[in-house]
């Protein structure tokens, strides 16, 4: 719960304020409690960098998620928590993209304001949430959940 309520939503807006400073925007305000959010001024910057500064809050997470130790099960299991986390941002992030404008799931989803900066088609940037779906698949099995747990608990 802790994961899911502080560490995700700290690392999504870290996310985005790093990349806000890469590309040279000036932050205003960084807030997690009661509501994560980061406001900067993007007035100067190209669509591009506003899209990566778009991008990188649900990116940051999953970074940070595949450089945790996998030695101890508690670092371990952090790591299976962001993974997991950042999965469902992926995916609810595709599901804003493919249901109908009245229907949307998060009217403040990253994806959405990055969508509207978007050049392409919005169906090649669900399809890149998709593969960063099967990507983080991959990432949890690869580490082997069943096993973990089962070693821990001695099962």
């Amino acid at each position: 719960l802790t994961v899911a309520i502080v560490v995700y939503p700290f690392l999504h807006e870290s996310g985005h304020s790093i990349a806000a400073f890469a590309v040279g925007a000036e932050i205003k305000e960084f807030s997690i409690l009661p509501v994560p959010y980061v406001m900067c001024n993007v007035a100067a910057l190209t669509n591009w960098q506003q899209m990566i500064i778009g991008v990188a809050g649900v990116l940051f997470p999953l970074f940070i998620s595949l450089i945790v130790p996998r030695r101890w099960f508690w670092s371990w299991y952090i790591r299976f928590l962001l993974m997991g986390i950042s999965l469902l941002a992926f995916v609810i992030s595709a599901a804003t993209l493919i249901l109908p404008n009245g229907v949307q799931l998060n009217p403040q989803d990253d994806m959405l304001q990055v969508a509207d900066l978007w050049a392409g088609s919005p169906v090649s940037l669900t399809l890149i949430l998709c593969v960063m779906c099967i990507a983080t698949v991959i990432f949890i099995s690869r580490d082997r959940p069943g096993r973990m747990i089962c070693k821990r608990f001695g099962l």
